[in-house]
């Protein structure tokens, strides 16, 4: 069995992670441990919602497999690379000692669409929390996960370090999130927009080597990424934004019984653009700076 589990790590690490979520829904569903909304008809989505069904948006609920799906694309990717089903390059995830930050990114992606699925399956809450708060939860910590990891690889932190600033950025979040600070929001509540911009503005200092450069006597790893898969990410998720605005209620393209809701084709082409930061991450190459 620890032979089967060491093969298949990632794999079963992602199914158990999956399950564990699937099953939270369904328990609190069941014994009703938080409460739904009473009326039916479209949400702030505009897909329409109904409080009797288990799933009450369909489409805008399912859509985050995407994100589920992308995730264990890359758990599997992690896989295959251990049993040298593919070629590992000379960058700083493929080797043994650090391949833990391919499954902690593989496990944000897959925890941002468990936490979009329990929003728009229920729109419930309890005294402590809501399926609204654990969706905006799971974006806010991939982004600022993203921005802790992409530090992390250059200044080569070991993994029980890595592990230790996560949590604290996850206390750190939930605070900022109760505390809830008057930032403009676009969507996100404000410190997602925020977490977005710093995030993306760290990869493209990494990317360009900017931070091997100013950071070299500081530890920093003299390394510069693919700027271009990071540019084609950010394409895709600004196409994704402005598709995002067709998926609200006063939407003119709006129909709120149609098995095509816009709102799901921002869940799409945000999962390919997790994978194509994940791909970005993995760029790198080392440069000398004299």
């Amino acid at each position: 069995m620890s032979e089967f589990f060491n093969k298949y790590k990632g794999t079963i690490i992602g199914i158990v992670f999956i399950t564990a979520g699937m099953l939270f829904f369904l328990i609190i569903e069941i014994f009703q441990i938080w409460t739904r909304p009473r009326s039916a008809g479209p949400t702030g989505f505009c897909e329409y919602y109904d409080p009797n069904l288990l799933i009450g948006e369909p489409m805008n609920a399912w859509s985050n497999f995407y994100f589920i799906g992308a995730g264990m694309i890359i758990l599997i990717y992690y896989d295959l690379l251990r049993m040298e089903k593919l070629n590992r390059r000379e960058v700083y995830i493929h080797r043994d000692e650090n391949m833990h930050y391919i499954v902690t990114y593989g496990l944000l992606t897959i925890w941002v669409g468990i936490a979009s699925f329990y929003m728009h399956a229920s729109y419930a809450w309890t005294p402590w929390f809501s399926a609204g708060f654990l969706d905006v939860l799971s974006m806010n910590m991939y982004m600022s996960g993203l921005l802790i990891m992409s530090l992390a690889i250059l200044f080569d932190i070991k993994k029980r370090n890595l592990y230790i600033i996560l949590l604290i950025d996850f206390i750190l979040v939930v605070i900022l999130m109760k505390i809830g600070l008057p930032l403009i929001s676009l969507g996100g509540g404000g410190l997602f927009e925020l977490l977005l911009v710093i995030a993306f503005i760290n990869e493209v200092l990494i990317g360009l080597g900017i931070y091997s450069r100013v950071f070299k006597y500081k530890g920093a790893r003299q390394i510069k990424r693919n700027i271009l898969i990071l540019a084609i990410a950010g394409i895709t998720f600004g196409v994704s934004y402005w598709l995002w605005h067709f998926g609200k209620r006063n939407a003119p393209t709006c129909d709120p019984h149609s098995w095509w809701q816009w709102h799901a084709v921002w869940h799409f082409l945000n999962a390919c653009a997790m994978l194509m930061i994940g791909l970005y991450i993995q760029s790198e190459r080392e440069i000398e700076i004299s």
